[in-house]
């Protein structure tokens, strides 16, 4: 959840809390169609942020998943490809029997795996008498697969992740919007009672959530100054 949306869920909680804890003065404010919006959206927000951060570790644990699942493909391409060196380099799908660029991605590498399994099939012979397994494309394939399942798996996480994102602006507004409202209702309802109203006053004020600046932006010390307060 990013810094915004946190912010307005912090206050949206306080917001609760203070209308609780006040209610033989706002007990009429709490059940209001506001207080049930904003019950509702404190309810929301904190299932998209759930979500928002659920999907955003999945992700990352697909991307290391597609990394080790990459490899592999690659060491049974690489046995392929040694071997089509050494006897195939006369036919004209030798091309499919070569490795990827070292930079390819993983949809690059299950694309060129698929066309190396082509291009071996008909010359299987060539592989298993070099020493290959008999289902040896079929292994490359399955392990070609895998990683488009990772990455299809992937792509679903950063879906669920805008979803809940765009979940999150819209709750926020909507949160926005009831405490407005129950602003008008509380400074009614406590219109003689200064103290009480204060307190409402800095329950719901939104304070945006600022993460500490690096070490390095720190201005610098000029030099011969002492950084004792004086």
């Amino acid at each position: 959840m990013d810094s915004k949306a946190a912010a307005v869920l912090d206050t949206l909680r306080r917001t609760q809390r203070f209308l609780d804890a006040n209610d033989a003065a706002l007990g009429q404010v709490n059940r209001s169609g506001a207080r049930k919006t904003l019950d509702q959206v404190v309810t929301d927000l904190t299932t998209h942020g759930n979500v928002q951060e659920s999907s955003k570790r999945k992700a990352m644990g697909e991307t290391s998943k597609q990394r080790a699942l990459r490899v592999a493909v690659l060491k049974q391409m690489r046995s392929v490809a040694r071997i089509a060196a050494s006897t195939l380099r006369n036919i004209p799908q030798f091309s499919s029997l070569t490795m990827p660029p070292s930079k390819a991605s993983a949809r690059e590498v299950t694309m060129r795996a698929h066309a190396m399994a082509d291009a071996a099939l008909p010359h299987a012979s060539v592989f298993t008498d070099a020493g290959l397994s008999a289902d040896f494309t079929d292994r490359l394939l399955a392990a070609a697969g895998a990683v488009e399942a990772s990455l299809g798996d992937r792509n679903e996480s950063g879906a669920t992740r805008v979803t809940a994102t765009q979940g999150t602006v819209s709750a926020s507004r909507r949160g926005r919007h009831a405490v407005k409202v129950l602003d008008a209702l509380v400074r009614l309802q406590l219109a003689d009672d200064n103290d009480l109203l204060a307190g409402w006053v800095s329950a719901k004020r939104f304070h945006l959530i600022r993460t500490a600046p690096p070490a390095s932006s720190a201005p610098a010390q000029a030099p011969g100054t002492s950084s004792a307060a004086a």
